[in-house]
């Protein structure tokens, strides 16, 4: 038997046309139209490439302080995120992966020498219909 929720669906383009229209319609509300510019993104993006799970070089890698990925610097280190190292200069930001201090608590530690990073596998597809 097939699970079909994770069979990816190609939607007509007559769909996505007029999702394209009530984008830019000013009579829809900012968050509608907003929702479903995120919709069309969702609709429009190939499921090959998002699950595309591969080393890139590390100056590819995304500096905007949410994107989280395994890194490689002879071995592989995971969560690996853009942030300010915990005792660093202000406003000084690198490569970073949480971290447990005793008796501190959850720190952000440098990580050095990444060479490479790669996407986090994508959620499972029931798991992101919750």
């Amino acid at each position: 038997m097939t699970n079909k929720t994770t069979m990816p669906v190609r939607v007509p383009q007559h769909l996505i046309d007029r999702l394209h229209r009530h984008c830019e319609d000013k009579s829809n509300s900012a968050f509608a139209r907003s929702t479903m510019r995120e919709a069309l993104q969702y609709l429009t993006t190939d499921p090959v490439k998002v699950q595309t799970r591969q080393w890139q070089p590390i100056e590819t890698a995304p500096k905007d302080f949410v994107t989280e990925f395994d890194g490689w610097n002879g071995k592989r280190v995971p969560n690996v995120i853009w942030a300010h190292p915990e005792y660093e200069a202000k406003g000084e930001y690198a490569w970073c992966r949480p971290f447990y201090e005793p008796n501190h608590g959850w720190t952000m530690e440098r990580v050095r020498g990444l060479t490479h990073w790669m996407p986090l596998p994508a959620p499972p597809l029931d798991a992101a219909m919750e």
